[in-house]
């Protein structure tokens, strides 16, 4: 995953610096958006159909950093062809405080910035406002907040963008950093859970054959599908337990790892440790 950063952003650039914080990044001259999501293993960087929403200009700082250690990697000059829409262009992040919106939608910017964004990114899932500081921080006297209001929700039924508000620019920072690290692991991607066959049974006999997948299902990130299938493999909580105290392995946490889901899917170490942790610290 790699931060495109307009170069403008000084304050957050050196933000970044500062803290040393283990993501890459790029400071850039970025035509639409002050911040961009870019999928490096989707395709390079700049490669392929065109991709204006991340074109750059020689006026602009030109290096991919890793922000803890200050390393620098080259990355390919992007495109300028008319396909707008670029596939490894995860988020497109439009940064504006409160009172620039407010000005904004008062001299007709923000609609003039609306068209630009949904032109040259094509995917409304791919973009995002967000929108820093407090509603009441809006003093203009022209502007009520029916209105401020109004553009807001336009955005977000009308538009379908996604919207972030947050408090100030340490927050915008802090949520930056969470996105790039939600991103990067791909928490935001729906997984697909089997569904079982439904079948009448009394209410009694569900609660007492299911009991065990129940309470497993109940730690975060343990659907009832999968809770089913340790199940099938350990038949009482207890058993789990022993079970995790008492395996050889080094790594005892990992135990669950290797059971399949299905075919092509595995509990994973993730979610093992996940469970281990629930279950034992």
């Amino acid at each position: 995953m790699l931060l495109l950063v307009d170069y403008r952003e000084k304050w957050f650039l050196q933000k970044i610096t500062e803290t040393k914080t283990e993501i890459q990044y790029k400071a850039t001259n970025l035509k639409v958006g002050d911040f961009i999501f870019v999928d490096t293993h989707t395709e390079t960087v700049g490669g392929g159909a065109g991709n204006h929403a991340a074109q750059t200009t020689t006026d602009a700082p030109e290096t991919t950093t890793e922000a803890n250690t200050h390393t620098q990697t080259h990355v390919a000059s992007t495109d300028t062809s008319n396909n707008t829409c670029t596939p490894n262009n995860v988020l497109v992040i439009e940064r504006k405080s409160i009172r620039d919106l407010c000005a904004s939608i008062t001299d007709g910017r923000f609609r003039q910035q609306k068209a630009r964004l949904t032109e040259s990114v094509g995917d409304h899932d791919k973009i995002m406002y967000i929108i820093e500081g407090g509603r009441k921080k809006c003093h203009s006297t022209s502007l009520s907040q029916t209105i401020i209001n109004s553009s807001i929700l336009n955005i977000l039924f009308k538009h379908k963008f996604k919207v972030l508000f947050t408090d100030n620019e340490t927050d915008t920072f802090n949520n930056l950093l969470l996105l790039y690290k939600k991103l990067k692991n791909g928490d935001f991607k729906a997984s697909v859970e089997p569904v079982a066959p439904t079948k009448l049974v009394s209410k009694g006999t569900s609660i007492k054959d299911n009991l065990f997948a129940l309470q497993l299902s109940v730690i975060p990130g343990v659907s009832f599908a999968t809770a089913q299938t340790i199940a099938k493999e350990y038949t009482t909580m207890k058993n789990l337990i022993d079970a995790f105290q008492n395996t050889d392995s080094s790594d005892s946490s990992s135990m669950l790892s290797e059971i399949k889901l299905s075919e092509r899917r595995k509990v994973g170490i993730a979610l093992s440790k996940k469970i281990y942790t629930a279950l034992l610290s």
